[in-house]
């Protein structure tokens, strides 16, 4: 893992200078350090071109926010708070006996997705988060605690109980990465998918309710997989109970 994302390098102490309701100037410098901030980079970004672009002096930054990286941390705080109060985290109660899994499911995905295809490609906030993610700074330890940790905690805590005791917490671990990794691709993938696709097809495809019901029902599918002993686990390895050699495969069923 990157040195920078260890929780232990966090700085507690760098949080914004100042509490209470922002004023004018703060609001401006929140305004004009994301877009900077994304194009730059934390490291190349600087206060003067901040206080410049917001029109106000680099003593402000440290009068409201104490520094840059408190800069930085509110301009991530403020991210989060706005997607969060836009698509927030469902309230997830036990299904009644004999429902489908998918009515406990529904709502995590539909949130995950909305969070993850609500933001622009193009737009300042994805483009700075894309960087925190290759580049780590400080701020990506508190990033993963405050804002996917919870959610990984949900699905942990819905799947693990739909899933039944007999599921060990490695299992369960990779049915959340599972699940993740389906809603993801919609959003890694995105620059692929106009290349495979129609508009339309791609119209019809990336529909949230769609996508929604589609990998709801790829996990039901696993779950009472699982729960009937039916499970990848438990099958014969492939290459016990297959026959396939490599000269029988088509000529151009390369991967590559």
């Amino acid at each position: 893992m990157n040195q920078s994302a260890d929780p232990s390098l966090i700085d507690t102490a760098a949080v914004p200078h100042r509490t209470g309701p922002l004023g004018e100037s703060a609001s401006r410098l929140l305004q004009h350090a994301g877009p900077i901030f994304a194009e730059k980079g934390f490291q190349g970004a600087t206060l003067r071109e901040i206080a410049n672009a917001a029109q106000t002096n680099v003593a402000s930054v440290s009068y409201h926010f104490g520094d840059k990286l408190g800069l930085y941390r509110a301009v991530i705080a403020q991210m989060r708070s706005e997607r969060e109060k836009r698509f927030p985290a469902p309230v997830i109660q036990t299904p009644p006996a004999g429902q489908s899994p998918m009515i406990v499911l529904r709502p995590i995905v539909q949130t995950i997705l909305s969070r993850m295809l609500a933001c622009d490609e193009n737009g300042w906030q994805h483009r700075l988060m894309m960087r925190e993610f290759q580049q780590p700074t400080v701020v990506f330890s508190q990033i993963v605690h405050e804002y996917f940790r919870p959610m990984f905690e949900l699905m942990k805590s819905t799947l693990g109980q739909l899933m039944g005791p007999q599921a060990d917490e490695a299992t369960v671990h990779r049915m959340v990465f599972s699940l993740i990794g389906q809603c993801v691709y919609y959003r890694i993938g995105d620059p692929t998918i106009p290349h495979l696709l129609t508009p339309s097809q791609i119209d019809a495809v990336m529909d949230i309710d769609a996508l929604a019901d589609h990998i709801c029902g790829v996990m039901s599918a696993a779950i009472e997989s699982y729960r009937h002993g039916r499970f990848a686990g438990d099958a014969e390895p492939l290459h016990d109970s297959t026959n396939v050699s490599v000269e029988t495969l088509p000529s151009d069923s390369s991967c590559g």
